[in-house]
């Protein structure tokens, strides 16, 4: 049975001064094991700030284990490609690297397909090392 997701277990992926990502869990499912975020992403800008939500976004338990690992894969590599998928199998969040240059892609679609946002940020190497840092030190239940 899943644990019930409490509001101080929000996992921050990406907390700098251009960018914050969090996982604010809200539900738990056992068929299929899935959990569901609230995700909040933040641009930082010098006379600006967008800010990004998504409600409820579902993701099954394999898709969060299998982006922590290839995150872990992408610190020991020089070229690669992590990607973190919902439930309808949509990028939420990508981390592409190819030599020093990193970037994130963060996707939020629309459930009825009317529309999607993409947003592109690049970044530095140290960044994944962060995110991998936090996504395994997360208390997990799945």
């Amino acid at each position: 049975m899943p644990q019930e997701p409490t509001s101080t277990s929000t996992l921050t992926l990406i907390q700098d001064d251009q960018a914050e990502l969090q996982l604010d869990p809200v539900d738990a499912a056992d068929t299929p094991e899935s959990v569901a975020f609230d995700i909040s992403f933040v641009w930082n800008m010098p006379f600006q700030q967008h800010r990004f939500a998504i409600r409820k976004c579902w993701f099954l338990n394999q898709s969060l284990r299998a982006f922590e690992t290839q995150l872990g894969t992408l610190l020991n590599s020089t070229y690669g490609f992590a990607s973190l998928k919902n439930m309808s199998d949509h990028p939420v969040l990508e981390v592409s690297l190819d030599g020093d240059n990193v970037s994130y892609i963060f996707t939020a679609t629309d459930t009825t397909k009317l529309g999607k946002l993409r947003f592109t940020m690049n970044t530095y190497t140290l960044e994944i090392e962060h995110m991998y840092r936090q996504l395994r030190n997360y208390p997990k239940w799945w």
